[in-house]
């Protein structure tokens, strides 16, 4: 039989006092489930398929999937293919190559710097050190992060060293980091490079 009335999230209900059968309509069930029935929760690589777990029905939009595996939650939207945003769930940690550029070696600092991915977010934070050598008003590289960390267009980022404003930090969407420095200063083993990367943060591809 046909549900007589919804509950409060429009769930059919089948009163005791209706009509008397003794069945409910199967169709009104599922098609009930599979309205609010959007989350679905298995393996990475199960995602990876752009299939549902029963490894036949595609992937549709608005579906949200967690991997059991690495604790990452994705919402996927279809158009035409199936592309998968993170939401939130495990950070997800990523290395900063230092460089030697110009003569100018590059290295983590104290807090070390640092490169995550939370939800729909990329986060650097801490220091990028370098000691005994002379910085004027132009581009330095020091640096990179891998491309699915990168942003999708350059990035620039208002930097400080010591607590100074000295210039603005570039991301690019290749993953090469880079300073601009607005000034002219030295550093030396008793003031090194403390350039703070804690302001740097934008959003994932």
């Amino acid at each position: 039989m046909a549900s007589e009335t919804n509950g409060p999230k429009g769930q059919p209900w089948f009163a005791a006092t209706g009509a008397p059968a003794i069945d409910v309509d199967p169709t009104e069930v599922a098609d009930y489930a599979a309205m609010m029935g959007n989350h679905v929760a298995d393996t990475a690589a199960k995602r990876a398929t752009n299939l549902l777990p029963d490894g036949q029905t595609p992937v549709y939009t608005g579906l949200v999937w967690t991997e059991t595996d690495t604790g990452r939650r994705f919402l996927c939207v279809v158009s035409p293919t199936p592309t998968w945003y993170e939401l939130s769930g495990k950070p997800v940690s990523g290395t900063i190559t230092f460089a030697t550029s110009g003569g100018v070696t590059y290295s983590s600092g104290t807090p070390a710097a640092t490169l995550t991915q939370m939800g729909p977010r990329v986060y650097m934070g801490g220091i990028v050190s370098s000691v005994s050598a002379t910085f004027s008003n132009s581009t330095y590289n020091f640096g990179s992060i891998p491309t699915q960390f990168a942003p999708a267009t350059d990035k620039y980022f208002a930097c400080t060293s010591n607590g100074s404003a000295v210039g603005s930090v570039h991301v690019a969407p290749s993953g090469a980091l880079s300073v601009i420095f607005n000034i002219t200063f030295t550093t030396n083993p008793t003031t090194p490079l403390s350039l703070s990367l804690d302001n740097v943060s934008w959003a994932a591809k």
